[in-house]
């Protein structure tokens, strides 16, 4: 006796899952697990060579990681509250990081020295934002604000204020330098447009609201936005305007990442699953799953590596060199 097609199909979807799980063990670079110092970070940051990764905690400190290994190179206590916010200065081996109580600290991990302190905001500090020429610092806050900052001296330049959200989850300066884009949490217009100089609102979006983060393409045409519609959002930049709806998680997509070539994008939800999707055609793969929400994705500069964190106090850290074939080659399973 045979065994009938449905049996076939069935053993064939799992072998695959299997396969697939074996897979996605094998991208796994190194996992730590905080059991007693959990975060609830709203953004992680890597070093412009893609060596460290900056991660803080609710105790106040900030670890900063080898990427490769994830040996904890400096572990320092510096603010009193909750870290939302780690980011590096581009090009240099400073960190800034931002806190519940609206505090910035700017610190250079490798000279061990605290180089500014900066009352940002009233309330926490939610989103932060380098500009590529790492001159700028923008900060946002549950306070209403967004406001910019000279990253070397922590001199404040610009403040911008926003109405009808909770807080700032996402920040980015467009091409001509004085535009704020900024992502909100809102049931609608939840991507806004501000002018830095003027601190006026230019611009919403009502065709998009529970924005949880976005991430802009390296060439700055192309912004993926998750939200709590389970979909990801895709935005033309220069045309503002929303171009397509990606669909594929289960529960709400919790956070986005572009790869250094904007060929590939990484999705997290709270289905668990990170996905990689290929831009040009919308085709997906998963590529890591847990047991708990997952809140962060954040690919490194160089392409390499895939930081992952979740609510259950792990951060994981993948290699996904070559992802952008692996995808091209991917086959779903038989459902």
């Amino acid at each position: 006796m045979f065994p009938n097609r449905k049996i076939l199909l069935t053993l064939a979807a799992l072998i695959f899952a299997f396969a697939c799980m074996a897979q996605g063990d094998s991208r796994v670079l190194w996992t730590n697990t905080f059991d007693e110092n959990f975060f609830k970070e709203q953004q992680v940051g890597f070093s412009s060579d893609s060596r460290y990764l900056a991660v803080g905690y609710h105790k106040g400190n900030v670890s900063i990681f080898t990427t490769d290994s994830g040996n904890v190179v400096r572990n320092y206590l510096l603010h009193t509250s909750h870290v939302f916010c780690t980011k590096f200065r581009p090009g240099t081996s400073v960190v800034a990081s931002g806190d519940k109580e609206g505090n910035v600290i700017l610190y250079d991990h490798v000279a061990d020295k605290v180089i500014g302190r900066i009352k940002a905001h009233e309330k926490a500090v939610t989103a932060m934002y380098f500009t590529e020429d790492g001159k700028m610092l923008l900060t946002g806050s549950k306070d209403k604000t967004i406001k910019v900052w000279d990253a070397a001296t922590g001199a404040p330049f610009y403040t911008m204020g926003y109405r009808g959200a909770n807080k700032v989850q996402s920040l980015y300066v467009e091409k001509d330098g004085t535009t704020v884009v900024a992502g909100l949490t809102s049931l609608s217009n939840g991507l806004r447009y501000f002018d830095m100089t003027t601190g006026t609102e230019t611009a919403s979006h009502s065709s998009i609201g529970n924005l949880e983060h976005f991430d802009v393409s390296p060439d700055g045409v192309t912004m993926a936005i998750g939200s709590l519609n389970k979909e990801v959002y895709i935005f033309n930049m220069k045309r503002r305007a929303l171009v397509a709806k990606w669909e594929g998680h289960k529960r709400w997509v919790t956070d986005v990442s572009y790869n250094n070539t904007g060929r590939v994008l990484f999705t997290a939800a709270n289905d668990n699953k990170v996905f990689a999707w290929l831009t040009n055609t919308m085709k997906h793969m998963p590529v890591f799953e847990t047991k708990r929400d997952l809140k962060i994705v954040k690919c490194s500069p160089d392409g390499k590596y895939l930081a992952v964190l979740g609510v259950n106090e792990e951060l994981t850290m993948l290699n996904v060199e070559g992802i952008e074939e692996e995808i091209k080659n991917y086959r779903p399973p038989v459902e």
